[in-house]
């Protein structure tokens, strides 16, 4: 695909860090309120600043290469190729490893059986195994390798939810459908939220896919809408901006947090000096950050028992080195498989 100069890489370089310093707190024993959550009086914190940012980030770009797709097998191929390779490689490095932070004395490593289905549940999406027995046991948080992965499924779900536009194309229907969707996850997160907890959807848990999937669908609304040429983007982002601006300060924006879709996506889209396509200059490293973090960061903790503030901090580093051999090393050269031609003929 053509780059055009934007920021979305820079965001979610940004999010994935986010996400990293809200996991440092409990990862070190204390309770999951990082300095945002304090200041907001818990009703957001950098964790879920990330995860909207990723959800609604992902709508609009997955939402615009679906379109660029010559047919719906090409697409999932290339959504397959941007999760797998990273995948399996973190899966086999983490079993691999392990035996280094195993604690189990009662069980050898190589007997132990969940050791050996961590990789076939992992690479399932649907059936995620969080850790292996013996592993990280006394750690503040036990037994938890990566947790992150969880998102996977989710984005997987979501994928697939919106492989029918892509038959109506850039249409004014295309438009309506997923703006009828948008309204149907937004009603649902609002008003249905303790009625789909006990429910799945496509396999996934009905209340996760709702309270993030509503900021894909906004996401994957606004690349259908071409939010990019609307001319009065930067005067919706404004007013966004001002309403949950308000709302967190009255605490109420549970009620509001939807107006960030926007203002993500007008600050994606524009160029910002310095900051603009970083995945041409350094690479796209966010995925490889994102699942390197938490298992890094609890090895961080097995050794050397880590206050937040030094956690998040190495953990930061070791995470970009890990996201920049991901992506040079696998990421890159799997994706250069992404354009081989599926035809249904």
């Amino acid at each position: 695909d053509k780059q055009r100069a934007n920021t979305f890489d820079f965001l979610r370089l940004l999010f994935a860090s986010f996400i990293i310093i809200t996991h440092a707190y409990p990862l070190s024993g204390l309770p999951e309120c990082d300095p945002v959550c304090r200041l907001s009086n818990v009703q957001l914190n950098f964790s879920y600043i990330g995860l909207i940012g990723f959800f609604t980030i992902s709508g609009y770009l997955i939402t615009n290469s679906l379109f660029k797709s010559e047919n719906l097998l090409s697409y999932f191929w290339k959504r397959g190729l941007r999760i797998y390779p990273a995948l399996i490689v973190l899966l086999v490095l983490t079993v691999l490893l392990a035996p280094f932070v195993y604690e189990n004395s009662g069980v050898s490593y190589l007997s132990n059986t969940t050791m050996w289905t961590y990789i076939p549940n992992n690479l399932h999406l649907y059936k995620l195994q969080s850790g292996i027995s013996g592993v990280f046991e006394n750690n503040p948080v036990k037994n938890a390798i990566n947790v992150p992965l969880w998102t996977l499924c989710i984005e997987t779900t979501l994928y697939i939810l919106i492989a029918g536009i892509f038959f109506l194309k850039r249409s004014r229907l295309a438009i309506w459908v997923m703006f009828i969707a948008l309204i149907f996850f937004v009603f649902a997160d609002l008003f249905l939220r303790n009625y789909f907890s006990y429910k799945m959807i496509l396999f996934v848990k009905g209340q996760t896919l709702i309270e993030f999937g509503v900021f894909f669908m906004g996401g994957s609304f606004l690349a259908c809408s071409n939010f990019e040429k609307n001319k009065y983007k930067a005067w919706i982002t404004i007013f966004s901006l001002l309403i949950v601006s308000g709302a967190l300060f009255i605490e109420q924006f549970y009620y509001v947090k939807y107006l960030l879709i926007p203002l993500i996506i007008f600050i994606g889209s524009n160029s910002i000096k310095y900051l603009s396509n970083l995945s041409g200059k350094i690479g796209d490293l966010s995925f490889g950050i994102y699942i390197y973090s938490y298992p890094i960061a609890q090895t961080l903790q097995h050794f050397f028992k880590l206050k937040p503030e030094p956690l998040i901090i190495y953990t930061l580093v070791l995470s970009f080195i890990f996201g920049s051999l991901s992506w040079h090393l696998i990421e890159k050269h799997a994706l250069k498989l992404k354009n081989l031609k599926f035809s249904f003929s």
